[in-house]
């Protein structure tokens, strides 16, 4: 009897680059089939859950094989076919859990998650808490979509379909405006890890960094020492950064939150460039909170090379 876990099947797909989902369903280990929620359009970003399809019993195998359809609203062209899934790398994370940022008892890995992207890149996570972590990178080939597959008006095109959806989430892109599609295997390159790590700088007293990466990832850093285990990171090396948050309190005892959003080229430039000019390693991000003026400077550095982050997007409260 193959062991069972309380999880449930999700998806996502990049926020600029929808897509309409048509037949997706997991093969258990045990035979059993798993459906995700399809027939619809998903643009939640990159490892963001989205919607949930609550049928039967809570406790499954781990999934063995992944079936999949998507069409690219974007590139008008269709993806799909038949994945062998890692069930053993996500039967062992169903047992370990994932680490839980309080320090109790680890996180149940709540879903499994597949992402869709341009060029026919697919990821599969597991998520629980805030913690997601990836688990594979696939491609996926060109499959042709009939429009009658996914349309019940016999007027429509693939055209007029696509252009309906895009109205909605991306008006811009639906009259033609930066509709090239993105580099094949971008989405494999994103889950590329660098030899770095996050630290945070200065007088303060804190708790948790939490970062969101480009491969879709959430992880927490503990910032107070008091933890047993100072992250939830499990792999090695970290997949560049895309935004970022933390509490802390300053000289004054007062607490703040800080929310940092990175600019996708210049987080590219940054950590080329000191990969060039320095063999240090690790690379460091520090995040630098100040008080008196409620802000936060962010740095790269690797050894005495640094790089200040001139275009990453900080917001600071008080709760």
């Amino acid at each position: 009897m193959a062991s069972k876990f309380e999880w449930y099947a999700t998806e996502s797909a990049p926020k600029e680059y929808p897509v309409y989902l048509l037949t997706s369903f997991f093969r258990l280990r045990d035979g059993a089939i798993e459906g995700l929620p399809s027939d619809r359009v998903v643009s939640t970003g990159w490892g963001e859950p989205g919607s949930v399809q609550l049928i039967g019993d809570p406790f499954k195998a781990p999934p063995q094989l992944l079936d999949i359809r998507w069409y690219d609203l974007i590139a008008r062209q269709g993806y799909g076919g038949e994945i062998a899934v890692d069930s053993d790398a996500i039967e062992d994370r169903m047992r370990a859990g994932l680490r839980n940022e309080d320090g109790g008892e680890a996180h149940r890995v709540e879903a499994v998650l597949v992402g869709m992207a341009p060029g026919g890149d697919l990821g599969l996570w597991v998520t629980g808490g805030r913690v997601t972590h990836l688990v594979s990178m696939h491609r996926l080939p060109l499959i042709d979509i009939p429009i009658a597959d996914m349309s019940n008006d016999p007027a429509d095109t693939h055209a007029t379909f696509a252009d309906r959806y895009l109205d909605l989430l991306l008006p811009g892109k639906a009259a033609g405006a930066d509709r090239i599609p993105p580099p094949e295997g971008q989405w494999q390159a994103y889950a590329r890890r660098t030899d770095y790590r996050p630290i945070v700088t200065g007088e303060f007293k804190g708790d948790l960094l939490w970062i969101t990466f480009r491969n879709g990832e959430t992880d927490w850093f503990d910032l107070s020492g008091a933890r047993a285990q100072p992250s939830s990171v499990e792999a090695a090396g970290l997949a560049l950064p895309v935004k970022a948050d933390f509490t802390w309190s300053g000289p004054t005892g007062r607490k703040f939150v800080a929310l940092v959003e990175f600019d996708p080229a210049e987080v590219e430039q940054a950590f080329t460039s000191l990969a060039e000019r320095s063999d240090a390693r690790p690379l460091v991000i520090e995040f630098e909170p100040v008080e008196s003026t409620l802000t936060v400077d962010v740095f790269l550095r690797a050894g005495n090379q640094f790089y200040r982050f001139e275009k990453a997007k900080t917001v600071v409260f008080a709760p």
